[in-house]
């Protein structure tokens, strides 16, 4: 249970709206989900029967999806659908379409991220990252976990962390995550960063750090994902990416986003303590260079 709850998101399109249950969806669901994100406006056109005819499953494994995400029934969720309306295109790497330039591509991306962006700014919880800051403030050491891309963001999060004197580590793998954890107390903080919040490493570091009476902290897109659950913070990313692509891009701006926050909270906060650190590492730096 979260010691401080996140606030719901409000604002949603299509892609938020079907994939903030995809983690928790069957393969059958999880095909159906795909096909909606992908066929958005032929969908709303056609029959709960043409669908289920078009990706080879029955009508009623449709219905249960439609139930899964909260509604009595197909008519309603589709309906649903309709209301949201197709305002935000999803950012999809659709390299073997022809018909695609790379100039429509990186337009496409970049559009993608810069709403990424906004996204961010628009649902940040602000008083969980004051929380955040005093738990890290009153700690002796930080860590950060993560596999793939989401260890390159625990990497820059720690060496930004340890310019302005905190003693951070992290990790990408159970045998180092060992030597950190082995080497922390009570008290002290564990993030563990996974877009999908399914990560089986570091849901496995995340229950260990719990277990030691160290404080954890989930960074992920998914509230009912596992790294959730035995999380004392959560701090929700906000991509439109959703989880069938497989090159993790707005994902990553979005953690990078909220470390970022995370990191200028920090310094807001412990402006003084910061910016004393960060000259006394110029200082040396300096020194090193005569």
């Amino acid at each position: 249970m979260n010691r401080k709850a996140t606030k719901t998101i409000m604002k949603k399109d299509i892609v938020q709206f079907i994939t903030e249950k995809y983690t928790s969806m069957t393969n059958s669901e999880k095909t159906i989900a795909d096909y909606i994100i992908n066929n958005f406006e032929h969908v709303l056109s056609i029959s709960v029967q043409a669908l289920a005819s078009e990706l080879n499953i029955s009508v009623a494994t449709i219905v249960r999806f439609a139930q899964h995400m909260g509604f009595e029934g197909y008519k309603e969720f589709r309906l649903h659908l309709a209301q949201l309306g197709n305002e935000h295109e999803d950012f999809v790497l659709d390299f073997h379409k022809n018909e695609n330039s790379p100039e429509a591509q990186i337009s496409k991306m970049l559009i993608s991220c810069a709403e990424c962006l906004n996204l961010t700014r628009q649902n940040m919880e602000y008083d969980t990252l004051s929380d955040i800051v005093q738990v890290m403030h009153n700690a002796e050491k930080t860590a950060f976990f993560g596999v793939g891309t989401s260890y390159i963001v625990c990497q820059d999060a720690a060496i930004k962390f340890k310019r302005i004197g905190i003693d951070t580590e992290c990790a990408c793998e159970s045998t180092s995550a060992a030597i950190i954890l082995s080497n922390m107390k009570k008290g002290d903080v564990v993030f563990g960063i996974s877009h999908s919040g399914n990560n089986e490493t570091v849901e496995k570091i995340m229950k260990m750090a719990q277990k030691m009476g160290i404080i954890t902290i989930a960074v992920t897109t998914f509230s009912n994902s596992n790294i959730c659950k035995t999380a004392d913070y959560t701090l929700l990313t906000q991509t439109r990416e959703s989880p069938l692509h497989k090159i993790a891009i707005t994902s990553r701006v979005s953690q990078f986003a909220m470390m970022d926050s995370l990191f200028m909270a920090y310094l807001t906060i412990h402006y003084d303590r910061c910016i004393s650190n960060i000259n006394k590492t110029y200082e040396i730096s300096e020194g090193l260079k005569t």
